[in-house]
């Protein structure tokens, strides 16, 4: 149902929430450029040396560099080394 998946992003604006705090958000750490610790993701799009994209429900994100490489990855998380020139929640 439509309106299942627009309350939790209703929540988070009116209660004026961090996007992790309710199901369906995600998290993401980046370190020096050179390191991103992704939380909550929910599986891989595109996975190429200069452009992965992750999907969290009903957003994504894309991280775009040089050499980049899936290092480690559990059920909800990844860990992403390489240059990375940009990150985008789309």
């Amino acid at each position: 149902m439509k309106a299942d998946r627009e309350l939790p992003a209703a929540l988070e604006e009116l209660l004026e929430l961090p996007g992790d705090v309710l199901p369906g958000g995600g998290r993401l750490t980046l370190c020096g450029g050179r390191q991103a610790l992704i939380e909550g993701q929910r599986g891989i799009l595109e996975y190429t040396p200069e452009r992965i994209v992750v999907s969290f429900g009903r957003e994504k994100l894309s991280l775009n560099g040089d050499g980049l490489r899936l290092r480690a990855m559990n059920r909800g998380e990844l860990l992403v080394t390489g240059r990375i020139r940009a990150a985008e929640w789309e």
